[in-house]
């Protein structure tokens, strides 16, 4: 929890954290003529590789936009109120339907991230020689988006659980996801930013890695804090 600043820039403030987490940033320590290919980051204990997503801008395709607003176009004729002038909808308060809809086109996005973040975490296990390594992708989200953070987690998450025909995972390469915010996505009315933090699995009983990210969030909160010059603290999840 931090007081509202000005906006962060990601990638740097989180590569400093990783480093002083004892991890490596992978364009550092190899040789790549297309860094592009790699995850970025090497954890030797426990043995993790991981991929950073921070989505700064449009969240969403020019297509995908289309295919929203087209969406909206039809909840209007069925006289569903939609709020104008905002990226931001009330999307528990929509009926089920209306949900499942959206969820249906918003998947497409989130898919491409994993896919490619699921690329990464493979041909760097191959790179660093760690065939057994976990694949973590930490995705953060800048840009303005129709989801709140535990829906959006949500989502991710059902898309991580996809299998192939032969009911193997389609994301083999990925075990853990963290979406977490840098900059705060709301602010009280006591001018306090919050932030949070939520992990997913794609498989249970992974008792090493949850660990790990669970002393990596602790970490994450104290660096946070210390990079601004406030203070920072965990509020317990509602139960």
């Amino acid at each position: 929890m931090i007081p509202q600043t000005n906006s962060i820039e990601v990638e740097p403030l989180f590569d400093g954290f990783i480093r002083s987490f004892g991890g490596s940033v992978v364009r550092e320590i190899i040789s790549n003529v297309n860094p592009l290919k790699n995850a970025d980051y090497f954890f030797r204990s426990p043995s993790v590789i991981a991929e950073l997503k921070c989505i700064e801008r449009d969240a969403f395709t020019r297509e995908e936009e289309e295919k929203i607003e087209r969406l909206f176009a039809s909840w209007r004729i069925r006289r569903l109120l939609i709020v104008f002038g905002t990226r931001k909808i009330s999307f528990r308060e929509l009926p089920k339907v209306y949900q499942e809809e959206l969820l249906a086109v918003l998947q497409s996005s989130r898919k491409r991230r994993l896919e490619k973040a699921n690329n990464q975490i493979k041909e760097t296990k191959i790179l660093l020689g760690v065939p057994d390594a976990r694949g973590v992708l930490f995705l953060v989200n800048d840009a303005p988006t129709y989801l709140p953070p535990l829906d959006e987690m949500n989502l991710v998450a059902r898309i991580l659980q996809s299998k192939k025909p032969d009911g193997s995972n389609i994301y083999s390469h990925l075990h853990w996801i963290v979406y977490f915010s840098v900059n705060p996505k709301a602010v009280t009315a006591d001018g306090v930013g919050l932030n949070f933090w939520l992990p997913c699995f794609r498989e249970q009983g992974d008792s090493v890695t949850e660990q790990f990210l669970q002393e990596l969030r602790l970490a994450w909160i104290r660096y946070h804090g210390q990079q601004l010059g406030m203070n920072s603290f965990e509020i317990p999840a509602e139960s």
